[in-house]
Parts: structure tokens; C-alpha cells; sequence
């Protein structure tokens, strides 16, 4: 819980975006599965056929809700989780993360502005990975 609170405003930060991302997705998803179902039914002249079009139209809209619900919101969580896992390598770090993938760290060199002088990863393995000082003896 102190964590969460310690690092409250990047977590937040973070999940409005990752919410807002998801949320494009549900819509671009939902309108462009809505759009592809009305031309086939109007381009194979199927809606002749149909009394009331809008009905398959408003089960299509809640199924591709939740799907995209179900898939879509693992990347929040994956957003939650990366940003816990830096908050306590920065809680251990004294402030400077030292593991985790090299993108992020200059993702986070950007957004901080820090530059060259101060590196945020600790020595590099051969796979461009930090390796801990204390892993191997």
C-alpha cells in the first residue's frame, strides 16, 4: 500500500493512458465489426429478408464489447504491473532503476531528463539484459 501511494501520480498517469488506449480500441474494434456486418448484410441483400435489422446489430455491439473487454484489458494490467515492478526497483535502487528491459530505461531517461552522465542500468548481460550485482557469486 505505501508504494501505491509513493509513486500514486505515476500510477494514475500511466492507467488514464492505458485506459484511453483500450477505450480506442473498444471503439475502433466495435465500429469497424458493426460497419463490416451491415455491408455484408446490405451488399448480399440479406436485409430484405429481415424484419428488424438493429437487433443483430445491438448483439453484435455488446458481444464485441466484451471481447474486447476480455482481451483488451490485459494491457492494463501488463501497464499496472510494469509500473509496479519499477516502483520497487526504484524503492530498492535508492530512486534510480537499475533492471528491466533497456528500452524502458530510456523511455524513462526521456521523460525524467536525465542524460548520458547518469546511467539508470546497472552492468549489461550478453543478451542486453541488467544483471544483478548479487545474482552469482
Amino acid at each position: 500500500m505505501l508504494l501505491n501511494l509513493k509513486h500514486l501520480w505515476k500510477f494514475y498517469f500511466a492507467q488514464i493512458i492505458a485506459r484511453w488506449f483500450t477505450f480506442i480500441g473498444f471503439m475502433c474494434i466495435t465500429i469497424i465489426n458493426i460497419a463490416l456486418y451491415l455491408a455484408i448484410v446490405y451488399g448480399s441483400n440479406m436485409h430484405k429478408n429481415m424484419t428488424w435489422i438493429w437487433g443483430p446489430v445491438i448483439i453484435l455491439f455488446f458481444l464485441c464489447i466484451f471481447i474486447c473487454h476480455l482481451f483488451l484489458g490485459l494491457f492494463d494490467e501488463a501497464v499496472v504491473g510494469t509500473l509496479f515492478s519499477l516502483a520497487v526497483d526504484m524503492d530498492l535502487n535508492n530512486g534510480q532503476p537499475q533492471f528491466g528491459p533497456p528500452d524502458l530505461h530510456k523511455g524513462l531517461a526521456k521523460v525524467y531528463g536525465i542524460g548520458d552522465q547518469q546511467p539508470l542500468m546497472g552492468p549489461m548481460t550478453n543478451n542486453g539484459y541488467p544483471m544483478p550485482q548479487n545474482a552469482y557469486p
